[in-house]
C-alpha cells in the first residue's frame, strides 16, 4: 500500500468519524477552490463556525514515532495557515456532501479553528508544543489529538457545540501548558470534575489518571446524565428532518439554516428541550388546547420558538407566523436584537390521548418571512 493510500483511508477514517458521531449535514469531505486546490481534509462548517480538520496517517516508514508526528505536525500546520488566508481573503471555496453542493460563505465567519489529527496505532506521548514550538502561536487556534483520543472523546462530548465549547476552553488551556497526545481522556475527565474547567496552573495529564477518577467519583451523576440525555433525541432527528429543504436565502438552503440551528445545541440543552417537548402529551392531556416556549440559542444567538396546536395546518401556521414576528419585533425593541428568530410548530392529534402528528416550519430570519411545511 502506498503512501497515498494509507493518507486516503486516515482521511476517510476522520471522515466517517464526523459523519457518524457529529453530523453528516455540515461535515464537508475535501473543500477546493475554483481551481482545484484542496482546502482540508475535512471542513465543518457551523453557520459562523468553521473547523478546518488535516488529517496525517503514520505509514511504515523508518522515522521515530517523535520525528514522524514532529514532521507531520509542521505540514498540516502550513497547510492550515495556507487554507486560512484563503479563507480570510474571501477565495471562493466549494465545499459538498450528500445533502448540499454549495459554496462557503467566508465574509459571514467569525472563528476558525484548526484541528490535526494523527491516526496511528502506536501509544506514546509528545506535547506538540514542545516538538513544533509555533503550533500555538499563529493568527487561529489549532488543536493537535490522536485518531485513539478523538475516539475515546466521544463518550462525553457527542455534538459540535460540546466539541466546539470544549476546545475554546482548551485553547485559553494551551496558554499555560501543553497537553501531551495521548493523555486526553485525563484532561477530560479533569474538565469534566471541575465543572467543565481546565486548571489555572500547569497540569501533567499523562501521569495524573483523572478520567478514572472522575467516572469513580461521579458515577451516579454520570448514570443519571446519560438517562436525561436519551431525551435529547428529539432534537437529533430534528436537526436532520429538513435537509430537503433546498429553497435559497442568500445563497444558503434553507434546510442548512435549520441544520445548524439544531445541530448548534449542545447535549444537555438538547435533553432539556427534548424534556419540554415531551410534557406537551400531558399539557395537552390536561384539556389545554395550544402551548409554546422560546429558547434562545447561546452559540448562534437566535432564538427558537416551539408552538404546539389542535387544529388545522393553516391555523397554526398562522398562529407559528403570529408569535416569530411578536418575538422578533419584542426582542429588537427591548434588547436591540439583532439575530434572528426560527420558528418550530408542531400539529398535535385532537383525539385522547393527544400526540404529535407533524411538525410546521417557518423561518423569521432578520424582518423576512420565509416559510415551508414539512410532515412526518
Amino acid at each position: 500500500m502506498t503512501k497515498g493510500d494509507v493518507g486516503s483511508l486516515g482521511e476517510e477514517l476522520v471522515q466517517n468519524f464526523f459523519d457518524n458521531n457529529f453530523s453528516k449535514v455540515f461535515s464537508f469531505f475535501r473543500p477546493t477552490t475554483s481551481d482545484r486546490e484542496q482546502v482540508a481534509d475535512l471542513l465543518v462548517w457551523m453557520n459562523r463556525f468553521v473547523f478546518l480538520i488535516e488529517v496525517k496517517t503514520r505509514d511504515q516508514g523508518i522515522a521515530s514515532i517523535e520525528s514522524w508526528s514532529k514532521s507531520r505536525i509542521e505540514q498540516a500546520r502550513d497547510q492550515l495557515v495556507r487554507n486560512f488566508n484563503r479563507i480570510k481573503s474571501n477565495e471562493k471555496i466549494n465545499i459538498h456532501n450528500n445533502y448540499y453542493n454549495i459554496q462557503l460563505l467566508s465574509d459571514g465567519l467569525s472563528s476558525i479553528i484548526g484541528i490535526i489529527i494523527l491516526v496511528t496505532d502506536e501509544g506514546f506521548y509528545v506535547a506538540p508544543g514542545k516538538i513544533v514550538t509555533d503550533i500555538y502561536n499563529q493568527e487561529f487556534p489549532i488543536h493537535v489529538f490522536t485518531m485513539k483520543d478523538l475516539e475515546k472523546m466521544i463518550i462525553e462530548i457527542d455534538t459540535v457545540s460540546d466539541f466546539l465549547y470544549y476546545v475554546s476552553d482548551r485553547k485559553k488551556y494551551l496558554e499555560i501548558a501543553d497537553i501531551s497526545l495521548n493523555s486526553e481522556m485525563n484532561a477530560i475527565g479533569y474538565y469534566k470534575a471541575h465543572n467543565n474547567a481546565f486548571p489555572v496552573q500547569a497540569t501533567d495529564f499523562r501521569t495524573n489518571n483523572y478520567w478514572e477518577l472522575y467516572k469513580q467519583n461521579f458515577t451516579n451523576e454520570i448514570e443519571l446524565r446519560n438517562r436525561h440525555n436519551l431525551k435529547s433525541g428529539w432534537i437529533d432527528k430534528l436537526e436532520v428532518l429538513f435537509v430537503k429543504n433546498r429553497k435559497l436565502y442568500e445563497g444558503i438552503p434553507l434546510g442548512l439554516y435549520y441544520a445548524w440551528e439544531l445541530g448548534s445545541i449542545s447535549r444537555r440543552e438538547r435533553a432539556y428541550l427534548g424534556e419540554k417537548i415531551e410534557s406537551v402529551q400531558d399539557w395537552f392531556n390536561d384539556g389545554h388546547l395550544s402551548r409554546r416556549f422560546a429558547w434562545l440559542n447561546s452559540i448562534s444567538g437566535n432564538w427558537i420558538v416551539f408552538f404546539f396546536s389542535i387544529g388545522n395546518e393553516k391555523d397554526i401556521e398562522k398562529g407559528l407566523i403570529r408569535l416569530c414576528r411578536l418575538k422578533l419585533i419584542k426582542e429588537m425593541y427591548f434588547n436591540s436584537f439583532k439575530y434572528g428568530v426560527y420558528g418550530l410548530a408542531f400539529q398535535v392529534s385532537s383525539l385522547y390521548p393527544h400526540r404529535l402528528l407533524g411538525v410546521c416550519l417557518p423561518t423569521l430570519l432578520a424582518l423576512m418571512i420565509i416559510f415551508v411545511i414539512v410532515f412526518i
